[in-house]
């Protein structure tokens, strides 16, 4: 499941074949089909594989981490990870699949309810600011370093750049407390 959502990712669903899949795998065709009606199946199944094994990460993150912010930061770097290796092509292939729009939906749905419940233990642990809107950050994030691996603009590894500006955006919505951490990570990680 993971190499087949790998190479979908990195070429597009419409640029691989089955044969390929098959080749890729070192499995024979048949086998392939005993467990996949077709390649919609086994893009949706692929993705569906990756999203739990994200969702897992997630939430050993969240238990592992001594605070809310290390959480946001880490559980950030994660999900960068996980959509930075899609290439164009398998974001525009899939976006005209209905299927996989739904699972991306709602994935996003939940993921969102739980940087809710990140941000308010964070606001229960004094170390963000009260009044801080979710939605914004993601967007913000979203847009931010998006925009900028598509333009190349900023020097630097992409998962370093996703820790400085997660970091800098959540040093400011921190209080005092939280600025702390923030600046003890980033010593810890620099």
């Amino acid at each position: 499941m993971e190499t087949a959502f790998d190479v979908f990712t990195q070429r597009g669903i419409k640029d691989v074949s089955m044969d390929e899949i098959v080749r890729t795998l070192k499995i024979s065709k048949k086998t392939l089909y005993d467990y996949f009606t077709g390649k919609d199946d086994l893009v949706l199944q692929s993705c569906r594989f990756k999203l739990d094994k994200l969702k897992n990460k997630l939430d050993y993150i969240s238990v592992s981490m001594d605070n809310s912010l290390e959480t946001i930061v880490f559980g950030a770097l994660e999900g960068f990870k996980f959509f930075h290796v899609s290439s164009e092509n398998f974001k525009k292939d899939a976006l005209a699949d209905v299927k996989l729009q739904k699972l991306f939906s709602c994935t996003k749905a939940e993921l969102d309810k739980r940087g809710i419940l990140v941000i308010n233990r964070g606001l229960e642990e004094g170390m963000i600011e009260k009044e801080q809107n979710f939605d914004v950050l993601v967007s913000l994030f979203h847009q931010q370093l998006l925009e900028a691996k598509a333009e190349h603009k900023i020097a630097g590894t992409p998962e370093k750049n996703c820790f400085d500006f997660i970091t800098t955006v959540l040093r400011g919505i921190c209080t005092d407390k939280g600025r702390k951490v923030i600046d003890e990570l980033r010593a810890r990680c620099n």
